[in-house]
Parts: structure tokens; C-alpha cells; sequence
């Protein structure tokens, strides 16, 4: 693809460090208007996947990209992401507020309360590098005992939702994008954890 990007000049440090991460090739860089800079890149179009959302905002709104197609080429050194770990839910049912409160505060989460999740589904990534195979759909026991601890209610952080580009950008050899009308899902390849952990290479 050949790539134009338009932003101010003070995000060129920025603009430049993701370009390489991507491996794209500088063929032009200048200085245009009122303290904007111009860069052109040849890029593969599999190094574009996420790029759009992630100089939006590397640039605060304020970045201009065009990209069309340039040719058939080797492939750049593109580098994916460095990622953690993943929440990955253990079972099928609805995602609880309860649940969800305990998981935030060692990650950050995909989906919020009352939704549909099912086995094998990524629900969240985690602080650390492993996989960690979790219940979100786990309900506060009920019991006869009050206390002004037990009884607070869950305040919850709104869950990052992620785009289709961003979803595709993210996950990792052994994971889906699962898209529907309604909801952009990822997911294990493989949905039951002990088939995972076997090294099963079966698809469910």
C-alpha cells in the first residue's frame, strides 16, 4: 500500500517510531502549511490493521492518513503487538457484576455485566503474560449475614470494546475474530480448557 499520513509536527517522533514498528518505508517526509508534516510510506496492508485507530489517537484527532494499493512486494519487517496473558471464560451464561469487580482489578476487561459469554471465549487480558482461564459469570452467595463490606455495590470500569481491525491486530496464533450482526467477539481456537491445556489441536 502506498501510504500518506498528514499530522502536526510535534507527533513526527510518534508517526515515526509506529511506522517502523511496522515496517513501512519512508519515501518522503515534508514540512507543509502551518507546522504539519507529510509522510509517504510503502506498507504491506497487513501492518495497516489497527494502524487507523492507533494514529487517531497517537495524533488526538487530529492526523490525516490515504493509503491505495501500490503493488505486490516482500513483505517489511512487520513486528505484531506485544501483548499479556487473556481472560478466558470457563463457561457459558451471563457475565456478573460480582465477577467482573474481582477480575478488573488484575486486568482489563472486554465485556461488561448482564452479557452473554460462552466457554472459550476472551473475556478480558490480563496483567501478565499467561493466559488465565476465569469465571465471569460467578454470582455473589447469598446468605443471611449483612455487613457494610459484603453488601457495597461493584463499581465498574467501563470495558474497553474493541474494533474489528483492533480485534484482528490483537489476537494470537492460537485465537478467532468471531463477528455477528451485534458483537465483534474473540476467542480460543480450541473453546474447552483441557483440551488446550493437552495440546489438542482439534477446533470445537
Amino acid at each position: 500500500e502506498y501510504l500518506i499520513l498528514d499530522a502536526p509536527s510535534e507527533f513526527q517522533g510518534v508517526v515515526m517510531e509506529s511506522m517502523g514498528r511496522r515496517g513501512a518505508q519512508m519515501k518522503n517526509m515534508e514540512i507543509v502549511g502551518d507546522n504539519r508534516a507529510r509522510y509517504e510510506y510503502i506498507i504491506s496492508a497487513k501492518a495497516l490493521i489497527g494502524f487507523k485507530n492507533d494514529f487517531l489517537t497517537a495524533s488526538r484527532g487530529t492526523g490525516i492518513m490515504h493509503h491505495s494499493f501500490f503493488g505486490f512486494l516482500p513483505e517489511g519487517n512487520f513486528q505484531p503487538i506485544q501483548r499479556n496473558g487473556v481472560f478466558v471464560a470457563k463457561e457459558t451464561g451471563q457475565s456478573a457484576a460480582y465477577a467482573l469487580n474481582s477480575l478488573q482489578d488484575h486486568g482489563t476487561l472486554f465485556i461488561g455485566p448482564a452479557m452473554d459469554v460462552y466457554l472459550g471465549q476472551i473475556v478480558g487480558e490480563n496483567d501478565h503474560e499467561n493466559d488465565l482461564v476465569v469465571n465471569p459469570c460467578k454470582e455473589k452467595k447469598q446468605t443471611n449475614m449483612r455487613s457494610s463490606t459484603s453488601d457495597e455495590s461493584a463499581i465498574l470500569t467501563p470495558p474497553h470494546i474493541m474494533s474489528l481491525e483492533q480485534s484482528i491486530e490483537y489476537i494470537s496464533d492460537d485465537e478467532f475474530v468471531e463477528i455477528t450482526p451485534n458483537f465483534v467477539r474473540m476467542r480460543k481456537k480450541v473453546l474447552d480448557h483441557s483440551l488446550r491445556k493437552r495440546g489438542d489441536k482439534q477446533f470445537i
